[in-house]
């Protein structure tokens, strides 16, 4: 069963890491996704962004403390919310 919400703080998020919090978003497990002040190499952050675009059941999402920095990771973001129609709260 996957978890109704996902919440990390300022790690490093691996490769496998972000496959799985992917999974659970294409999936529709996850509700809340909390990625605060965490570490993403560019081609993680692009991979996150595609599950939002496609998640059917988020309906929070927190990336603050840094995540989104950068122009086109805010374009990358802007695009995945526009696909986006269950997301309730961002941050």
């Amino acid at each position: 069963m996957l978890p109704g919400s996902i919440q990390i703080t300022g790690e490093s998020l691996s490769g496998a890491e972000v496959r799985d919090i992917c999974a659970g978003l294409r999936d529709g497990g996850v509700r809340l996704l909390a990625v605060r002040g965490c570490q993403l190499s560019d081609r993680d952050y692009f991979r996150v962004c595609r599950g939002v675009a496609e998640a059917r059941g988020l309906a929070q999402l927190n990336l603050n403390l840094g995540v989104v920095s950068g122009l086109s990771r805010t374009r990358q973001l802007a695009d995945a919310l526009q696909a986006n129609r269950s997301l309730q709260t961002l941050l």
